[in-house]
């Protein structure tokens, strides 16, 4: 996205504060901001949920570890905080499906993304995973999976934050 967009309006009558939930967030931020949004399923950010942009927004301002999942189709969002864990192998996840982003992992990943978006319930674990990148072989990681309300989403739930 030409950052041009965030300070002026475009043809929908948006002020710049309309999009302003992407102006923070370093490395990532800048990523975020250059992903061609209208070629992925989430579209334009200008037509994004409340929801989503709010979430985005918490992501890019905080220096937590924050990785989204969002849409049926589960399309990755992460800020800085998160680089450390994604596997250079993928290389970059921002906009992509997450069965394309984590096809490594998908197996154990999909089924937790998809129950939390069909329940609506966290799920939380804090055990031992092997991550398949050369830094790192066998971890112990401690991480929750939260849905994020959605009203315009047909099961309520847009997305899931991982944390």
């Amino acid at each position: 996205m030409d950052p041009a967009l965030i300070a002026q309006s475009d043809t929908t009558g948006l002020r710049p504060e309309d999009l302003s939930f992407l102006r923070e967030g370093g490395d990532a931020g800048k990523a975020l901001r250059e992903v061609a949004w209208e070629e992925t399923p989430l579209g334009k950010p200008q037509h994004w949920s409340p929801a989503l942009k709010s979430i985005v927004r918490f992501m890019l301002t905080t220096r937590h570890p924050v990785f989204v999942f969002w849409g049926a189709d589960h399309v990755c969002l992460h800020n800085d905080g998160y680089v450390e864990f994604l596997d250079p192998a993928s290389g970059e996840v921002l906009g992509r499906p997450g069965r394309d982003a984590w096809k490594s992992t998908w197996g154990m990943i999909g089924p937790l993304v998809d129950a939390v978006m069909r329940d609506g319930k966290s799920w939380a674990e804090n055990d031992a995973r092997s991550i398949d990148n050369d830094d790192l072989k066998a971890a112990h990681w401690q991480y929750r999976y939260q849905p994020v309300p959605d009203p315009t989403s047909v099961l309520g739930v847009g997305g899931v934050l991982v944390v």
